[in-house]
């Protein structure tokens, strides 16, 4: 039998207006690194190292690889645009099955910066997270210099939950994380039809 090298039949891919997402394969490790490699990329993310090299690329996608085989339910999106078929960013959900919530992540490759795409992996990843993983909540942090991804997860829908102060030490100073989240019961409610029902202020 042959070894299957890629999780994209662990879970199928999911699309948006502009985008195509699906799992990563060990194939996309070069173009991982392309994109990852900047250090104003490392600088926005904990979980990139700079220098980020193939080889930590390729140890990205073979965990993913792994934790589908063990049947994690995690799920991470490489997303790739229609009208190109170039990588522009990475999205996915971190679960905690027993509490029926997950940490929502997503990158986007610096030269499609601007585009409006974190917005459209964001809103998509939680649709999927509430409908085809059955959340009670999605929640993200984002360290408090990167304004721009604040703006990102408000437009989705998320609340501000609290601040961790110089929680993290990253490239020699301590930076602050805030806390957002998003309920389902909110998201649902932000999704209604005006006029259905009791009104309801809010949405995303």
């Amino acid at each position: 039998m042959e070894r299957r090298e890629r999780v994209s039949d662990a879970y199928p891919p999911i699309e948006t207006e502009r985008l195509r997402l699906r799992a990563p394969r060990l194939a996309d490790a070069r173009e991982i690194q392309r994109c990852c490699a900047p250090i104003e990329m490392a600088m926005m993310m904990l979980s990139v190292p700079h220098p980020y090299s193939v080889e930590a690329a390729e140890k990205f996608v073979g965990d993913q690889v792994e934790k589908a085989r063990m049947g994690s339910p995690d799920r991470n999106f490489l997303a790739f645009a229609k009208t190109t078929g170039l990588l522009v960013a990475c999205a996915g959900l971190r679960a905690e099955p027993a509490h029926r919530h997950a940490e929502l992540g997503y990158w986007v490759a610096m030269d499609h910066w601007g585009r409006g795409y974190a917005s459209e992996c964001a809103e998509r990843l939680v649709r999927y997270g509430f409908e085809e993983m059955n959340l009670h909540k999605i929640h993200a942090g984002y360290y408090t210099h990167n304004p721009a991804s604040g703006r990102v997860l408000a437009k989705a829908g998320f609340r501000a939950e609290g601040l961790r102060s110089q929680h993290i030490w990253r490239f020699d100073r301590f930076v602050d994380v805030a806390l957002t989240g998003l309920l389902r019961s909110d998201w649902e409610a932000s999704r209604a039809p005006r006029g259905a029902g009791r009104s309801v202020e809010g949405g995303a």
